[in-house]
């Protein structure tokens, strides 16, 4: 059994090894784990570089932030699509064939509308992924463009 600065415990009750802490890849310090951003393809479903190092480096490289913004500005609705793709595979809603470059297009267009318009637009599921009895999956087929608040309206229902 480690010790309490080693990061590692064992469970009282089944004696399984938990870890608590992880070494940052930059500064290389030990810190518990909710000192790293949550990231599901990292060890330990963490990034590997601390808040504390991420936010030294993000503000030492003007750079890096205005690359950034401009290619968010060049892709839009790539994150959003990024993220909704991540949620739906955890929900099992998200079949194996579909990918995110497939819903793409409609992030896009909601994100070009929003700014063309002014008014907010949003990404729907002609059938809910959570229906009360009929669910439907993230892919390209059940998606539709639509205004933020008739979204809200619709709300999980399925015409």
């Amino acid at each position: 059994m480690g010790s309490k600065y080693s990061g590692i415990v064992r469970c009282d009750c089944c004696g399984q090894v938990i870890q608590t802490k992880k070494a940052c890849t930059c500064c290389l310090i030990a810190k518990p784990l909710d000192a790293f951003t949550l990231d599901s393809s990292g060890r330990l479903g963490r990034r590997g570089m601390c808040k504390e190092c991420q936010s030294i480096r993000d503000k030492s490289d003007p750079k890096k932030k205005k690359y950034r913004r401009e290619w968010h500005e060049k892709h839009p609705g790539y994150s959003a699509a990024k993220t909704m793709a991540k949620y739906c595979k955890n929900l099992n809603r998200m079949p194996a064939w579909s990918s995110v470059d497939s819903t793409l297009p409609f992030y896009a267009k909601a994100a070009a509308l929003t700014k063309e318009t002014g008014k907010t637009h949003s990404v729907d599921h002609i059938i809910p992924l959570n229906g009360e009895n009929i669910s439907g999956l993230h892919v390209a087929e059940n998606l539709q463009v639509m205004l933020l608040s008739d979204n809200i309206r619709k709300g999980n229902s399925y015409d």
